[in-house]
């Protein structure tokens, strides 16, 4: 199987291109991708589109702040920031908010600028 491959041999350009081919793909692969730190690839994805952008919150929430002590927490490897804009232009404000604000329970105050909320 090319994932297999692909994942063996660290040919990242090849899942890339495998996961963009194949929303149910990316999302099995889901948190590799996670890992890889790039919201826009999530986004191209359709990850972060109406459907999984969910599954994606949830997932940062679970693995990444399981605990209420952040210092404990692994460090996540995507930008709030920049994830969020991801959100807004993929699976719109109304989602985009809703799921920030599952999110925020877990992220220190100031990660996603008060600017943002606005757009």
């Amino acid at each position: 199987e090319s994932v297999t491959f692909c994942r063996q041999t660290f040919y990242l350009p090849g899942l890339v291109r495998l996961v963009l081919q194949d929303i149910e793909l990316a999302r099995q692969e889901m948190p590799f991708i996670i890992e890889l730190g790039d919201p826009d690839l999530l986004g191209e994805c359709g990850l972060l589109g109406p459907v999984y952008a969910g599954q994606v919150i949830s997932h940062l929430v679970t693995v990444y702040y399981p605990a209420k002590d952040q210092a404990e927490s692994a460090a996540c490897p995507l930008n709030w920031e920049h994830l969020a804009r991801t959100m807004l232009a993929t699976t719109g404000p109304h989602n985009t908010m809703e799921l920030l604000l599952t999110a925020a329970r877990c992220l220190k105050q100031g990660t996603i600028p008060r600017r943002l909320y606005a757009e």
